[in-house]
């Protein structure tokens, strides 16, 4: 009797006697799924090994432009403050941009400290902490007139026990900036003046005002003195 191909081996199980062309074709039947795993798992790398180095080739396009940009800052900054400097020289008869910029971080420190606080308590003791600091006398410009005391009435106490104060004690204060030149040079004394920008309000979430300031001083060996200053009228020009 002739032997049969056995019917549980299944028709992707290859016998002996199959040809080579029919066992490729079972083959393939058996590891289809294998095979097209494989051939998407390498289009997959292809395609994202293609996007990662575009990818990389604009980010290092970008370094470059981003450090070139930065290099050209650095320059213009530089061509600034050369430029800068050769103008304070030439208005100061020699002075440096230098010594400017120390006098102008000096005055800066100074009226931030003036005009930073948060209702009459701190006020009070930020006028003390100025006159300590930069040594301003009680009688002075500054002092008497700009930021006026307990002395000059901004709070006193009548002899009913009641206390009154000059404006309200939730008033707030803040310094913004300031803008200065140089109006003289006697040997080691730098005259100044400049303009204070600074914003006000009145209770607790009220909108804040923009005031400006004008100063008047001298700048000798690094310290403010005859310094005089007073509020610009109408110097309140926009709110929000």
């Amino acid at each position: 009797m002739s032997t049969q191909k056995s019917k549980t081996a299944g028709s992707f199980h290859a016998d002996v006697t199959d040809t080579k062309k029919e066992q490729a074709r079972k083959f393939l039947k058996r590891n289809v799924l294998v095979i097209v795993a494989a051939i998407v798992f390498a289009t997959t790398y292809l395609v994202l090994g293609g996007i990662s180095s575009d990818r990389e080739a604009d980010l290092s396009s970008q370094r470059s432009e981003i450090l070139s940009l930065k290099g050209q800052l650095s320059m213009n900054q530089d061509q600034l403050r050369t430029e800068q400097g050769a103008a304070v020289e030439e208005a100061t008869g020699g002075m440096e941009i230098d010594h400017k910029d120390d006098d102008d971080q000096t005055i800066t420190a100074l009226m931030k400290t003036a005009l930073t606080w948060n209702g009459l308590s701190d006020y009070l003791d930020r006028r003390e902490e100025v006159m300590k600091t930069y040594g301003f006398a009680e009688d002075s410009q500054f002092m008497q007139v700009f930021m006026p005391g307990e002395q000059a009435g901004v709070r006193r106490t009548a002899p009913s026990g009641k206390t009154y104060e000059a404006f309200d004690k939730d008033m707030r204060s803040e310094f913004v900036s300031l803008n200065s030149s140089v109006t003289d040079t006697a040997g080691d004394v730098y005259s100044y003046f400049s303009i204070v920008e600074m914003r006000v309000a009145s209770g607790s979430g009220a909108t804040s005002s923009t005031a400006y300031v004008s100063l008047r001083y001298d700048m000798i060996d690094g310290k403010p003195t005859n310094l005089d200053a007073y509020t610009i009228p109408g110097g309140v020009e926009r709110s929000g």
